[in-house]
């Protein structure tokens, strides 16, 4: 059996400047800022991550393995909102990440790592929607972290 090599990572700036970080077999995918709803707006979708950029020869087949939720901005703890990634609009498709409280976020500058949802589907979405389903109850914006397998990339 022939062994593979990594690929040197890339960068480059994806759609509404979302940056991806590009290996033969793992993926980099980083939101834009986004402001958490505080009072009366939860269970709502505050962006999305284009996993394709628009390019076709993208092959969209992936497991997520990883997730963090970056506070770059807060007026007071952010530990009360709740984030939930799904692979369609308005809570629907299927479950990335199921929403729980980013506890430890209580200051910009902090970062919280959470747990993939344990059984889940490839994804072959173009897009990941991110979905707050609890209010934050205090003003702040995050930044979300995924870290994918490409397993197009063992084809």
């Amino acid at each position: 059996m022939a062994s593979r090599s990594l690929k040197p990572t890339r960068s480059r700036k994806g759609a509404a400047g979302a940056e991806l970080f590009l290996d033969k077999f793992y993926r980099k995918s980083v939101s834009d800022v986004l402001t958490l709803t505080t009072t009366g707006d939860a269970d709502s979708d505050l962006g999305y991550i284009d996993l394709t950029e628009g390019d076709p020869d993208i092959v969209n087949k992936f497991i997520p393995r990883e997730v963090w939720i970056e506070a770059v901005t807060a007026a007071g703890t952010l530990a009360a909102s709740q984030i939930s990634l799904r692979t369609a609009a308005a809570g629907g498709g299927s479950d990335i990440l199921t929403a729980g409280a980013n506890s430890g976020l209580t200051a910009a500058g902090k970062v919280k790592q959470l747990t993939v949802t344990a059984v889940t589907d490839v994804v072959t979405a173009d897009r990941v929607y991110i979905r707050q389903t609890t209010d934050s109850g205090n003003a702040g914006t995050v930044r979300v972290h995924i870290l994918w397998m490409d397993l197009s990339a063992y084809e």
